[in-house]
């Protein structure tokens, strides 16, 4: 196995970071095909191939980075947003929590198995009332929800989470009108 090119690597990463994706892709295509063991050459592509769009491409580096190194927590987290973007949510899910017991710190792990999680029960709802008609969710929504919320803060921006337990689906997505004037952005 022979060492990555440095400066390679630098322009790889210098392409990235100025979004230049195309270039990026093709750099990291050619750092892999010099060096095909380098782990972080294809966890990176599969970030750029996640800003591109092409999502088989990112799981596909997301499994080979796995391949060669099965216990890094960024292959994991590629690979849960390659599949939640090919809509495969319980495997996603399945990427995300190993991912997660290998870097337990790592907050975006919690954050997309919450996402996917979400995404699981809307398709199961979906079923339900396939199935059963649209009164299968009733006992769900008259049942009153508990709500939990974080905060994050920045220089630039706020981050709100609030998580609803127990809320039916429309009554997680529909707007709520009392914090409506949160949503016009102090920085403007």
């Amino acid at each position: 196995m022979s060492d990555p090119d440095p400066k390679l690597v630098s322009d790889a990463m210098e392409a990235f970071v100025d979004e230049d994706y195309d270039e990026a892709r093709k750099l990291y295509t050619t750092l892999i095909e010099q060096s095909p063991e380098h782990v972080a050459a294809h966890v990176h592509r599969s970030a750029v191939n996640l800003k591109l769009d092409r999502f088989e491409d990112a799981l596909s580096d997301a499994m080979k980075a796995l391949s060669l190194d099965h216990e890094n927590p960024k292959a994991y987290l590629r690979k849960g947003m390659a599949l939640y973007e090919l809509e495969r949510y319980d495997p996603a899910r399945a990427a995300f929590t190993i991912g997660q017991t290998l870097d337990p710190k790592h907050a975006a792990f919690k954050t997309w198995i919450a996402r996917c999680e979400e995404r699981i029960l809307e398709e199961r709802l979906a079923d339900a009332k396939q199935r059963e008609g649209p009164d299968a969710t009733i006992k769900d929504a008259t049942r009153a929800p508990r709500y939990k919320h974080q905060w994050y803060q920045s220089g630039s921006h706020v981050t709100i989470e609030i998580m609803a337990k127990g809320a039916s689906l429309q009554q997680r997505f529909s707007p709520v009108p009392r914090f409506q004037h949160f949503i016009a952005s102090p920085f403007n």
